[in-house]
């Protein structure tokens, strides 16, 4: 095995299980983007850009319970917020030098996420795992209702509206600058589905799901690009699905494309950004119990997942933890344009 194989092999298995605590001692060879050490005095993670900030207030819930600089001026939440992300205790780790020091902060501490179709399935989870593990997370939503139940239940910030809605789309990156000032973790995750053969569709079935699956997530990665581009932790998940790489016999031609179309902005994007640093991968999950698949309670549903996967087995939704998180962290800072599929091996036959 080569030198790199040895060293990474131990980091990113944990990071697969979905570990939530903190990192020990992870040590990367310096890069092209490497840092010099934070200045010393104040708070131990504070670079020399945090120390020339003017006097100004943290506001609650988004740095945390940080000490003052030396001198008793007080950084700007949203910088001081890059600042930790740029400086952490790892400095040498190249441009995404963030790290958690003690099992009490989670992976993410410090980022800001923000997932959309979070009001139910794959979404409501995805919001409650980034959240878990130290980020804070904006939410968005057409069902307003349980979105407020989430964000009460997660300490998220929910922000309800209609993603195909360039007006929502607005709105959301206008809240999320004037709230934190840039964005780490973009999970472009709502969707919709058609149904029916193509011949018996109508134009504006297809379109909806057109507008929603795709059309929205090019416009809000286009949005949240300037909110992007100011944080050295930048990551854009795109959700597509296992139908994004191979062909399904259900009728649902637009979903089926979009998906696919998926798959492929996620590399155009990669390529875009990457000198940029920002990452932007894919997750390809397969069928996972929730409202949309009847939570996988059907028997002959369950049995053709058995039969089409190598693990033969229905999957738990929280083996989706691992790879979000994985996508999200450090964890895979030198992974980009990658579509990351979590299906028990449906794809491989």
């Amino acid at each position: 095995m080569s030198p790199q194989g040895i060293w990474i092999g131990p980091f990113i298995a944990p990071m697969i299980l979905g570990i939530t605590g903190g990192w020990a001692g992870i040590q990367r060879p310096p890069g092209p983007y490497s840092r010099p050490p934070p200045i010393r005095g104040g708070h131990p993670a504070l670079s020399r850009e945090s120390h020339e900030l003017g006097a100004h207030a943290l506001t609650p819930g988004i740095a945390g319970d940080l000490d003052r600089p030396e001198g008793g001026r007080v950084v700007p939440a949203r910088k001081l917020r890059t600042a930790l992300c740029r400086a952490g205790p790892m400095h040498s780790a190249g441009r995404k030098s963030f790290r958690c020091q003690d099992d009490e902060m989670g992976i993410l501490s410090g980022r800001v996420a923000l997932v959309t179709g979070a009001s139910s399935g794959l979404g409501e989870r995805f919001a409650k795992t980034l959240r878990e593990a130290g980020s804070e997370v904006v939410v968005t939503a057409r069902r307003e209702d349980r979105l407020d139940r989430l964000a009460q239940q997660s300490g998220s910030v929910a922000v309800g509206g209609d993603i195909a809605s360039p007006v929502h789309r607005q709105a959301l990156a206008k809240a999320i600058a004037d709230r934190f000032g840039c964005l780490d973790i973009l999970v472009n995750n709502a969707g919709i589905c058609d149904d029916g053969p193509l011949e018996n569709q109508t134009l504006e079935e297809l379109t909806s799901v057109v507008q929603t699956n795709l059309v929205a997530v090019m416009d809000l990665c286009r949005l949240m690009a300037p909110l992007l581009f100011v944080s050295d932790c930048a990551t854009v998940i795109n959700v597509s699905s296992i139908y994004g790489l191979v062909a399904s016999r259900s009728p649902m031609a637009a979903y089926n494309a979009t998906k696919g179309a998926l798959v492929n902005l996620t590399r155009h994007l990669a390529a875009q950004w990457g000198a940029r640093g920002v990452r932007v991968n894919a997750l390809a999950p397969g069928y996972f119990p929730t409202e949309l698949t009847g939570g996988l309670t059907d028997p002959a549903f369950v049995e053709s997942i058995e039969s089409q996967t190598l693990l033969a087995r229905v999957p738990s939704i929280d083996e989706l933890d691992g790879p979000l998180l994985f996508l999200a962290s450090d964890a895979s800072s030198y992974v980009t344009g990658h579509t990351l599929i979590v299906d028990g091996g449906w794809t491989t036959t």
